[in-house]
């Protein structure tokens, strides 16, 4: 809630700036001291209280401080007024006398003086009241400009008030008729009073210019102001029009720095004012300091601010203009499918139905009540179709797309060859991997909308065995181009655990299944056991399509069981027998899976469990997909965990001895 005192007392000082502002000065003197008064009586009365200093009486405290240094200043420019009155009458009054003098030597008839002594009042005529007033106000403290932690208070325009005398170019002393080539006193004429008037000191102008002040930068009558650093209305470009005429100013923005800097440069010129008066506090040399260092850092904070929000303007209108051209340029077929935006889409759709209509394409709409063999064929002629013209638009999406993925494949493998040493790959392995991982994803995007698009254009792929022929062929078609350079990738990636798989595979290549401890007598199998799944884990690294790899994965799972079924059997066991032996856990599977690996020595096979694993989506890799890949995932991260723990062990082994 508002002080009622602090409130009346703004008020008041309100008016009295209100009449500063207005040039009636000797009306705000009043109301200043006025203000002054009425809060120096409301602090008595608190002074007797209880609650006798709060905040409430120190910001009373900071407005009287404020009146009494409005009324000293108004106090200390009227003097300088009186002082320079009061020369101007004397000057006029010898010169006065002078020229009575001559003229008594003339005329032996005595001629009274014409004395026309302007009626000023100078300080020395000042009442009693007022002089008692000005040692109290005097014997206050000042009030610094700019308090810290206070906003910077504009310093009260009086310059409009200035006696408006022009400055002779004749010396200050007052000459005789003789010194003078007309015979007249300076500063009359014959036909009355010139224009000129007398000389006022050169200290008093001293006293109102502006810091950096030269006489070289004050134009001549007719001419234009130059442009100045000081000048806020005007900008350097501006040099060029000096000889013409200004059609409009050109307003200079200021920076936070510059406007700190010019707020420091007067509260400095307010402090060196006040020493040249001998008004000199040991304390308002810290609070100077203090003032200016605090617009300092007020002005870097504004700084940092504006460069942080243009940053962030030019970084939106920068994004802005790319959606805008990316709205503009015509989308391809590629980005089309990959991005799926649904105008994109309906663009591409028109344009596959116009080119099957200028083909005169069929329409497949009654395959429903084909056969199943007419309709798979009819399947096969149309993906064929759509994926053998090289001109089809279809065709087109899918070549760009390849070419796409092929060219963002191929400068990584630059990378990698152009690494040499451990640490280089070290530094290139986040980067290749955050790559590797993004044009796998959008891999498996734009195959997935693929996809959907074929179902959409054509309704004779939207049943089962449509979705089945439209999977497996784009799946053996698409990645050819660009897998071989992307499994490069990922043998770099896979480096590490690759060198540790060969260093196993150089000392248990060639052991036997006996040699593996893990798996039990019953699963041996003879000379050769398990060579069909190991044939189906080399067939995964000779095929390029992701169905047909997890088909392999599938058969090396399965086919593991139906080799110990068909052993059993040609044993002469019974069907049961072989079949219930053949049913393994995953305590059984793990060794057998170990010993196979092993037997495949394919270290090739860590990338392209890792391709299949990022190309899939998650989706499917729930079902017998994903549990087989695991299989072998695991089976492979047991293999390189062992064999590095004996690395581990034996360095051990070999720091203690």
């Amino acid at each position: 809630m508002t002080d009622p005192t602090l409130k009346e007392a703004g008020k008041r000082f309100g008016y009295a700036m209100t009449c500063d502002m207005k040039e009636n000065y000797q009306e705000a003197y009043k109301h200043y001291l006025a203000t002054t008064m009425f809060i120096s009586s409301e602090i008595l009365k608190r002074s007797s209280s209880q609650v006798w200093c709060d905040n409430k009486t120190d910001k009373l405290l900071d407005l009287a401080l404020k009146c009494v240094e409005a009324a000293k200043q108004i106090n200390g420019k009227q003097l300088e007024q009186e002082d320079v009155r009061s020369q101007l009458s004397n000057s006029l009054l010898s010169t006065s006398t002078s020229s009575t003098t001559a003229s008594s030597n003339q005329s032996d008839a005595p001629r009274p003086v014409n004395n026309t002594e302007p009626d000023v009042k100078t300080a020395d005529t000042e009442d009693t009241d007022s002089a008692d007033l000005l040692s109290i106000l005097d014997s206050l403290p000042d009030v610094p400009a700019n308090k810290p932690g206070q906003k910077y208070q504009k310093p009260l325009n009086r310059s409009a008030t200035l006696p408006s005398l022009r400055t002779s170019s004749r010396d200050d002393t007052p000459t005789g008729p003789g010194d003078s080539p007309s015979g007249n006193v300076p500063g009359t004429s014959k036909t009355g009073p010139s224009k000129k008037t007398c000389t006022l000191p050169p200290n008093y102008f001293n006293q109102h210019l502006p810091p950096n002040y030269s006489s070289q930068n004050v134009p001549r009558r007719g001419s234009q102001p130059p442009p100045s650093a000081h000048n806020p209305y005007f900008s350097s470009p501006l040099g060029s029009n000096l000889g013409g005429t200004l059609n409009s100013p050109v307003v200079l923005k200021v920076s936070p720095m510059d406007q700190a800097r010019q707020k420091n440069a007067v509260l400095a010129a307010q402090y060196e004012r006040r020493a040249a008066q001998g008004r000199v506090n040991p304390r308002w040399r810290l609070d100077l300091a203090r003032a200016q260092e605090e617009n300092l850092n007020i002005a870097r904070e504004l700084e940092k601010t504006l460069a942080r929000k243009s940053e962030q303007r030019k970084q939106r209108l920068e994004q802005e203009a790319l959606e805008e051209e990316s709205e503009e340029r015509s989308v391809g077929a590629y980005e089309a499918i990959l991005y799926s935006k649904t105008e994109h889409l309906r663009k591409f759709a028109l344009t596959v139905r116009e080119y099957d209509t200028q083909r005169r394409t069929p329409a497949d709409t009654d395959f429903a009540d084909l056969p199943p063999g007419i309709r798979i064929g009819k399947m096969e002629s149309t993906f064929s179709r759509c994926f053998q013209d090289k001109s089809h638009p279809l065709s087109t999406a899918v070549g760009n797309a390849q070419y796409n993925f092929y060219n963002r494949i191929v400068p990584l493998n630059k990378k990698i060859f152009m690494a040499s040493t451990k640490e280089e790959k070290a530094a290139l392995l986040p980067g290749i991997q955050a790559e590797v991982e993004a044009i796998t994803s959008d891999v498996s995007e734009f195959v997935s909308n693929l996809n959907v698009v074929l179902y959409r254009l054509y309704p004779i792929f939207d049943c089962e065995e449509g979705w089945v022929l439209v999977q497996n062929k784009l799946s053996d078609m698409f990645y050819k181009p660009f897998l071989a350079p992307l499994l490069e990738t990922y043998n770099f990636l896979k480096e590490e655990e690759m060198v540790i798989f060969r260093k196993y595979l150089a000392q248990h290549s060639g052991d036997k299944i006996q040699s593996f401890s893990s798996i039990k007598q019953r699963y041996y199998l003879g000379e050769e056991p398990y060579k069909e799944s190991v044939e189906c884990l080399l067939a995964i690294t000779e095929t390029s399509s992701p169905i047909t790899k997890f088909k392999l994965l599938i058969s090396f799972a399965e086919t593991i069981c139906s080799c110990v079924k068909d052993f059993y059997l040609q044993s002469g066991m019974s069907e049961e027998e072989a079949t219930d032996l053949s049913c393994l856990g995953a305590d059984d599977l793990m060794p057998i899976s170990i010993y196979i690996i092993t037997k495949a020595g394919k270290p090739e096979l860590l990338s392209e469990l890792e391709f299949l694993n990022d190309v899939t989506n998650m989706e499917d890799l729930n079902g017998q997909e994903g549990y087989c890949l695991a299989t072998v995932q695991s089976t492979f991260a047991n293999i390189i965990y062992r064999e590095q723990e004996k690395l581990t062990s034996s360095n051990s082994d070999g720091d203690h001895s």
